[in-house]
């Protein structure tokens, strides 16, 4: 990494170095200011209810997401999210145009742990 000419590190606003703020550096007397530049990115809230057979809304369930490349014939697991009281249920994923996504809900284990 390029250095300034006060020998602190220089980041390209291009590269994907992380910054680490310690706040036992940060002078309070002092105004810090950081620019962030994001590179754009296709991302997606996928939001919805889970329902039963009887058609009432399931907690507690898994919902999975899943990304498929028909080309290559691979999936891959992006991520699970659970599901609220209302069977209410909200991911994020950053969607490629090229591929294909899945939604997967598994009931909930409604399992009583006995306590001793």
């Amino acid at each position: 990494m390029k250095k300034n000419n006060n020998g602190k590190k220089k980041v390209s606003p291009y590269s994907q170095d992380s910054i680490l703020i310690n706040t036992n550096n940060l002078d309070s007397r002092v105004n810090h200011k950081l620019n962030i530049i994001m590179t754009p990115r296709k991302s997606v809230i996928i939001k919805g209810v889970a329902y039963n057979v009887r058609m009432q809304p399931i907690s507690g369930a898994a919902v999975e997401v899943i990304e498929v490349d028909y080309k290559e014939n691979i999936r891959k697991v992006l991520g699970y999210s659970y599901t609220d009281n209302e069977g209410e249920y909200v991911l994020s994923i950053e969607a490629l145009p090229e591929m294909f996504y899945e939604i997967v809900v598994y009931s909930p284990l409604n399992i009583k742990i006995k306590e001793i």
